[in-house]
């Protein structure tokens, strides 16, 4: 498992807090500007997450260009599984920020999850297939790609 705190430096990341909430998305969009990178917003829970989504697409950020990580919704050694969609985001946001490492993404999570380790960079390194209609796939490939990232054949 991977620290996020090792990739994160305060000293070059324009860090800012105590601002009006009505102002946090001018200020994310500024220090994106001036820095030229991807800006991380750490919400306090989900909903000022996704206030602050809200108002980033209010101020013309595309909706593609806006990365959310929630935390799990279960803690750990719970009887009862993460939810589905809050897995499926997570690793949408860790592919993503893998594949596509010269996108500049605005980056928004929660403390909860900022605090939560991840796996590395290199876990998701081959676990995604692109499949677009009218595309060919050989069934022996298919099958090695899915065995490959954990699927059984029965």
């Amino acid at each position: 498992m991977t620290d996020i705190f090792k990739a994160f430096n305060p000293k070059d990341s324009g860090v800012i807090w105590g601002a009006p909430e009505g102002v946090h998305a001018a200020i994310l969009i500024e220090i994106a500007k001036e820095k030229g990178s991807r800006p991380v917003f750490i919400a306090i829970n989900d909903a000022a997450m996704m206030r602050m989504k809200s108002s980033l697409m209010l101020a013309g950020i595309e909706e593609s260009a806006i990365l959310t990580f929630p935390a799990w919704d279960c803690l750990p050694y719970d009887r009862v599984s993460p939810n589905g969609m809050i897995i499926g985001q997570r690793v949408k946001t860790l592919s993503r920020l893998k594949t596509n490492p010269g996108q500049n993404y605005y980056i928004l999570t929660t403390i909860n999850a900022w605090l939560q380790k991840v796996p590395p960079p290199e876990y998701f390194a081959g676990a995604s297939l692109a499949v677009n209609v009218g595309d060919t796939l050989s069934q022996k490939d298919f099958l090695s790609f899915a065995v490959a990232n954990g699927y059984r054949r029965c």
